[in-house]
């Protein structure tokens, strides 16, 4: 395969991330009919079919899929030589992130805040959701994921632990039973939402919602339950990152510090392979991983 212009490369990533050589084509500033034989004519150089077509969709073969990735990371490397060596300045364009809906409130929105008023000719967009989106085809360059698996398509560096603990306001701590072994939480109000509930105490093996007493307060919002234990309402089974703060500043108080609750899981920031190689992405990398630390349990 020659390559004849960077706008070969483009056109490719374009159709392979929308899947539509129409949203590629208005992605790219052409007709649909200028895409569709942008499209031949790469196919024909290449000597196979880079999608299957439908009426419906178009589909990338294995091949596509494979060549992808180095596309992406030959225009990644592209970006950063016309950022270096052209007019433009290295920290200028969009950089895309996400994350858990709770976990961007909390933490990321701040932070995310603070890097844009440092480099205010960048547009950051965080997209906060608790579904794992796919990181190509959303076009995500940063991603904060519990647990991720390994997956060829990511690169990325281990920032802490995502662990739960129990939590509860001094005033709360106050006024009710002292809590000095696991059994001491029977007699307390303990909220928790429903996936937390099949979570485990290591030390006895017993599931959250059987081991405590019956909740008379349900919510699937978890920042709702946290509210609510800063109010002195009973004791919040949290993540760490998402209470740290509100330790800190003595709002709320660990409980049984050393009760593990499983499972544990480690927290990764993710990139896609050749996004992080774009200094723009690089510099947003490095600041997270550093800011982020001290949230979680390393």
């Amino acid at each position: 395969m020659i390559l004849k212009d960077i706008t070969q490369i483009r056109s490719f990533i374009a159709i392979y991330q929308t899947k539509s050589l129409t949203k590629a084509a208005k992605k790219m500033g052409m007709s649909k009919a200028a895409m569709a034989k942008r499209l031949s004519l790469l196919e024909s150089e290449m000597g196979y079919s880079l999608f299957r077509r439908s009426t419906r969709q178009i589909v990338p073969t294995p091949e596509a899929d494979r060549i992808f990735i180095e596309a992406q990371r030959l225009l990644d490397h592209v970006q950063e030589f016309e950022a270096t060596f052209g007019k433009d300045d290295a920290m200028k364009g969009l950089i895309r992130v996400t994350c858990s809906i709770t976990m961007a409130q909390d933490i990321l929105a701040r932070v995310l805040n603070d890097f844009q008023l440092k480099h205010p000719e960048l547009t950051i967009e965080l997209v906060a959701t608790d579904s794992m989106l796919d990181m190509i085809e959303n076009n995500i360059d940063l991603a904060i994921r519990i647990n991720p698996g390994e997956n060829t398509s990511f690169q990325g560096r281990k920032i802490g632990q995502h662990r739960m603990v129990m939590v509860a306001s001094p005033e709360y701590l106050k006024k009710h039973k002292k809590i000095r072994q696991l059994e001491d939480l029977k007699g307390h109000r303990v909220l928790f939402i429903n996936t937390h509930g099949e979570y485990q105490f290591k030390s006895n093996k017993m599931k959250i919602k059987a081991f405590t007493k019956p909740r008379d307060f349900l919510t699937n919002d978890p920042g709702v339950l946290t509210k609510l234990a800063v109010d002195g309402m009973g004791i919040a089974i949290r993540p760490l990152w998402n209470v740290i703060e509100l330790v800190n500043h003595n709002k709320l108080e660990l409980i049984l510090k050393n009760e593990i609750i499983n499972p544990v899981g480690d927290v990764w920031l993710l990139s896609s392979v050749g996004k992080r190689q774009t200094h723009r992405v690089r510099v947003l990398f490095d600041e997270l991983v550093e800011t982020l630390a001290p949230f979680f349990d390393n």
